[in-house]
């Protein structure tokens, strides 16, 4: 595999979910997406809710997502959790079920389950990605339930997209493309299957007007900056 950086929005999914050659196809995966919807989460009623402690927000980073509580206290999902608890997790945070679609295998992707919570999704695909995560988180809105999405260091969906550009690490290698990578964490090559010397690295990948202006539109994570 050669070094790349991740392409469009739809290919920085398709990369974040390549297999690393785990993982049997299932037979009973759906040839087309369907959508389902699992039982709800009761929210706690505002007595409840007035002696727990809620989540007021949920950031992304390139490791993983910290759900910060009306507390000052947090607790964090990691990328390399299984999927099925991850999703238990903001469940429980959210206080409702998600939106599950089934997606078939594409060119450069497994089959995936997608768990949507009107703009905050996870994405399960069949087995590791090739950055050994178990799912990727991708994010559409600024907040679902009166919970702030941010991904680090504060950005949020809505806000100017310069903002990510100030503190990106790099464009990605593809300049002009409205991609600001930032929080890159490197990757040992050799843990993931490439060549010892390899300069890989996930972060979280965050959109915007290609000219630098504008709102930002969605953000990603983890990122791989190599893949197929």
């Amino acid at each position: 595999m050669r070094t790349i950086s991740v392409f469009l929005p739809a290919v920085v999914l398709a990369l974040a979910l390549s297999a690393c050659g785990g993982g049997t196809p299932d037979a009973g995966t759906p040839d087309a997406e369907t959508t389902s919807s699992a039982p709800a989460t009761p929210r706690p009623t505002p007595t409840e809710a007035a002696d727990s402690d809620l989540p007021t927000a949920l950031q992304v980073s390139s490791s993983g997502v910290e759900i910060i509580l009306s507390s000052g206290a947090s607790t964090w999902v990691f990328f390399n959790n299984p999927a099925a608890d991850a999703v238990a997790t903001f469940t429980d945070a959210f206080g409702v079920a998600p939106v599950i679609t089934d997606r078939p295998a594409g060119p450069e992707t497994a089959p995936s389950r997608v768990y949507d919570w009107t703009g905050f999704s996870v994405i399960d695909g069949e087995g590791r990605t090739i950055s050994l995560s178990d799912f990727v988180v991708d994010v559409s809105v600024p907040s679902v339930g009166g919970i702030d999405i941010l991904a680090v260091p504060g950005l949020q969906v809505g806000g100017p997209f310069s903002g990510a550009v100030a503190v990106e690490d790099s464009d990605g290698g593809f300049p002009g493309l409205g991609l600001a990578a930032v929080d890159t964490q490197p990757v040992d090559p050799v843990a993931v299957g490439e060549a010892p010397g390899s300069p890989l690295a996930v972060y979280l990948a965050v959109y915007g007007d290609p000219s630098g202006t504008g709102p930002i539109t969605h953000f990603t994570a983890p990122t791989p900056n190599w893949g197929v």
